[in-house]
């Protein structure tokens, strides 16, 4: 008996997020989904899987650790978080993060994903309009074939990292004149760091597609 609890409790619980459900806590079924992606998480444990369907979802998502999320797909299940100087997606560790078309206030100061010491997996999401796409910062995170569109300043931002960074496509702000953008952005406080940047494209109107900064 206590090998079979133990078991159910790696396996974790999946929940739903859906605009048609009834949005009936524990949100384990379609029909009970969640109203709110933020509000299914908050009832999470590590481990759980939360699958999110088509919509728009005008809200912060702060992730709990182990946790992945799912959506749809990046065409159609939408997370609009429109405050400034905040991120729309707090990363966790061990989370995995995929199917979703983030999209961000079109100006300056504005974040898509952030993780802050983290390892984990961003993959398939589409972000739209961000200062930064991506801050990894003293994390590990694996960024695999997202799509960056309209970036202000810099599209995969990584600080003392060794993350993995592989066949993203990076489109910066076709109008911007500054030559302060960068595709992706390396940097890091000693030598000891070592990511990986791989088969990536990058298209920079002006500025640089790949940036290593002092320290990486």
């Amino acid at each position: 008996s206590f090998l079979i609890f133990n078991s159910s409790l790696l396996i974790g619980t999946v929940r739903y997020v859906s605009k048609t459900g009834t949005s009936t806590p524990p949100y384990t079924s379609w029909q009970t989904a969640a109203d709110s992606i933020q509000k299914c998480i908050n009832i999470c444990i590590d481990g759980d899987t939360v699958y999110v369907a088509n919509g728009i979802y005008k809200e912060q998502i702060i992730m709990l650790p182990g946790l992945s999320l799912i959506g749809a797909g990046m065409d159609s299940c939408v997370i609009n978080f429109q405050m400034t100087g905040m991120a729309a997606v707090q990363f966790a560790d061990s989370c995995h993060l995929s199917g979703f078309k983030i999209i961000v206030p079109n100006t300056l100061n504005t974040l898509a994903i952030e993780s802050n010491g983290h390892t984990g997996l961003v993959t398939l999401n589409k972000i739209v309009n961000a200062s930064q796409g991506i801050y990894v910062n003293e994390s590990d995170v694996t960024v695999y074939k997202n799509i960056f569109e309209n970036i202000k300043t810099r599209g995969v931002n990584i600080f003392n990292s060794n993350s993995i960074i592989r066949m993203n496509l990076i489109y910066t702000d076709p109008n911007s004149q500054s030559g302060s953008i960068s595709g992706i952005y390396i940097g890091g406080f000693d030598f000891t760091y070592k990511p990986i940047i791989d088969s990536n494209f990058i298209e920079v109107n002006s500025g640089d597609g790949i940036r290593n900064s002092i320290g990486s």
